[in-house]
């Protein structure tokens, strides 16, 4: 089950906030075929039940005077197994309230993309919703065009490369979402990369070409997990996994035979 768990990145803390958890069933979820699961040994991610669990929750980005959601979490909703899609368990969210640790008022909300587990919040007015209501909030040009109902004045479409605070930039990370973003936070030399639903498991550090059964486009979907690889391979850098279970943070490493490895930062 996730934890809130917290990193630095020069002035910056980034903290992960729990907000829930989904039950991913393996090979529906992969679209591998029953009985042709290959995970190289690695099956004891999967739990008793029979799933892998994925952490819901967002990133908390404070420092410089700033601070900076990224996601929403799933909101205040428990959706039992058999009213969810058939490649998943059990939806749990309602935690991202309960850690203490979320300020009166943030300069901004952003999105990696506008999935339901990624944007619950924003669908109540208690709690961490009611912070929301209140936030300028920033998503992918194609986000927001897929999503009429996110109009308004709080609401801008950013692009590869745009801002959101000093010291964090979007970077298109397209193939789950035509629109899907990921966020670079950097600060004296240190970087961490916020890659959202670019991989939803350890298990596609190592192998790269599964694919989620939700992917908007598969081939990009590859191309953007490979670049996400190689920059966190190459740079060093932290990767935060929103979906990684209990090793959000992590970083890629390699064994003596090459393989990648998700590596996590405590």
């Amino acid at each position: 089950m996730p934890t809130l768990r917290s990193v630095t990145v020069g002035e910056f803390t980034v903290t992960y906030l729990p907000d829930g958890y989904v039950q991913l069933e393996p090979d529906a979820w992969f679209s591998l075929l029953p009985g042709h699961r290959t995970y190289s040994g690695r099956e004891k991610m999967i739990g008793d039940d029979g799933f892998l669990t994925g952490s819901i929750g967002s990133l908390l980005i404070t420092g410089a005077g700033k601070s900076l959601l990224i996601d929403a979490g799933f909101g205040s909703r428990q959706l039992p197994a058999e009213q969810s899609h058939p490649a998943l368990g059990a939806m749990h969210g309602g935690q991202l309230g309960s850690h203490g640790v979320l300020p009166d008022r943030l300069d901004a909300v952003a999105f990696t993309h506008l999935h339901e587990d990624h944007t619950g919040w924003l669908n109540s007015v208690t709690g961490p919703g009611a912070l929301l209501a209140a936030t300028p909030k920033f998503a992918g040009v194609s986000e927001l065009s897929a999503h009429p109902g996110k109009t308004g004045p709080q609401w801008t479409a950013i692009s590869d490369g745009t801002q959101i605070i000093p010291g964090v930039t979007a970077l298109a990370t397209p193939g789950h979402t035509r629109g899907h973003m990921s966020y670079l936070i950097e600060s004296q030399t240190e970087q961490l990369l916020c890659f959202g639903d670019v991989m939803h498991s350890p298990v596609q550090v190592w192998q790269p070409e599964l694919n989620s059964c939700f992917e908007a486009d598969p081939q990009e979907s590859l191309i953007s997990r490979e670049r996400v690889l190689n920059f966190l391979s190459e740079s060093g850098a932290i990767g935060a996994g929103m979906h990684f279970g209990d090793v959000v943070f992590g970083r890629v490493g390699a064994g003596p035979d090459g393989e990648r490895h998700w590596e996590p930062v405590s």
